[in-house]
């Protein structure tokens, strides 16, 4: 199988093609939106700590590194290890080394927001990602001394043909052919290159959406908090990689496929995204509306406000009446020691002050409140 030639002047059409005009514009828009809304400070830093453990899942799911979001979320909050089991200590170093590299990136740029790429920045990226870490011929933040396959594509053998690569990316994404692209469409074609050239021995892929997730946190996508492209290609796996293939196996010089490919991921994640900050400001709003007409009403200075406040605050989502009734519901919990008829009274007076709907024996809380006080 011959070796790839890899040319950095593949056509990128993100000003011609009418529907990657249309997608870049969508996820500037929605950027745009997310970073303008006041989120407060437990908001923002719950959010970041999920797009963490989703990017790191997702980067490390794709190269068949098998840990749930979950699992993800705990070991990139526990301080120290393990949080998972013994026999999965690499699958937790791993994924450790992925979270590192993501905060390294975060601070790195919140230190120069205009740092470029540079081979020694690659390399610290691969070197966090894969130390400590046994993968065979692989050395952290050293370039490959050997041939290396990706299924049917054969990237550039030699580490001459890797040093001389590696400066010419480097040339390309700070040149003036990338930063005439789009933003979104230079951080995406970044990474189609890097993994092209496939510089280590192991964690390239890892590393070029590393890369990818650098440009896009210095184009201020992602404003709100650490996220990245790696959850859309993890839950799109095959597509990814023949989104990649297609270039890397065709003569055709095009790389704009692959571009619409990814950036039709990164509006998925921003609308996502979108509505759960949505969702979570009308969470908290609402909490301070039920709490202000408790008081208003005169009720939550009664021996009951503390438990119908905090009552209406549960139903963020439906609940069946039988379940907090028979205390099968965290909410039951109010009415252990309380009557039936209590419950019933409290759930009155909550509909009469619109705060929560009763339908079909289920209690919510009245939500749309929060956008009927909109224009």
């Amino acid at each position: 199988m011959p070796e790839a030639e890899i040319r950095f002047d593949l056509a990128i059409h993100d000003g011609s093609s009418p529907h990657l005009i249309r997608q870049l514009a969508r996820a500037d828009a929605l950027a745009l939106a997310i970073g303008s809304l006041p989120i407060p400070f437990e908001l923002r830093e719950s959010l970041n700590l999920l797009h963490i453990a989703r990017a790191v899942r997702g980067t490390t799911g794709i190269e068949g590194i098998d840990v749930t979001e979950e699992e993800a979320e705990r070991i990139v909050v526990a301080d120290v290890e393990p949080a998972l089991a013994k026999t999965r200590s690499q699958t937790e170093r791993e994924v450790r080394n992925a979270a590192a590299v993501m905060r390294d990136i975060a601070a790195t740029l919140r230190h120069d927001p205009n740092a470029t790429v540079t081979e020694a920045q690659v390399a610290r990226i691969h070197r966090l990602m894969t130390e400590d870490v046994d993968y065979p011929h692989n050395t952290p933040g050293v370039y490959r001394s050997h041939a290396v396959s990706v299924g049917a594509y054969v990237p550039p053998r030699s580490r001459s043909d890797v040093q001389r690569l590696m400066s010419e990316f480097v040339e390309w994404v700070n040149g003036p052919r990338a930063r005439a692209l789009h933003p979104i469409t230079r951080a995406v074609a970044a990474h189609y290159f890097l993994v092209s050239i496939h510089p280590f021995g192991d964690g390239n892929g890892r590393t070029s959406r590393a890369v990818e997730s650098f440009l896009l946190f210095q184009a201020r996508v992602n404003i709100l908090g650490f996220y990245s492209l790696a959850n859309f290609y993890y839950r799109n796996r095959s597509g990814y990689i023949q989104a990649l293939e297609d270039v890397q196996r065709h003569a055709r010089r095009d790389l704009t496929g692959f571009v619409e490919f990814a950036v039709g991921g990164l509006v998925e994640e921003l609308e996502e995204i979108w509505s759960h900050v949505v969702s979570e400001m009308k969470r908290i709003s609402f909490m301070q509306h039920a709490h202000q007409t408790l008081v208003l009403s005169r009720t939550y200075s009664a021996s009951a406000g503390e438990r119908l406040y905090r009552l209406a605050s549960g139903l963020t989502e439906p609940v069946a009446l039988s379940a907090i009734r028979d205390g099968t519901h965290v909410l039951g919990g109010l009415y252990r020691n309380l009557s039936a008829k209590t419950l019933t009274r409290d759930i009155a007076l909550l509909q009469e002050l619109k705060l929560v709907n009763v339908q079909d024996r289920r209690v919510s809380a009245n939500l749309d409140l929060m956008t009927d006080f909109t224009l």
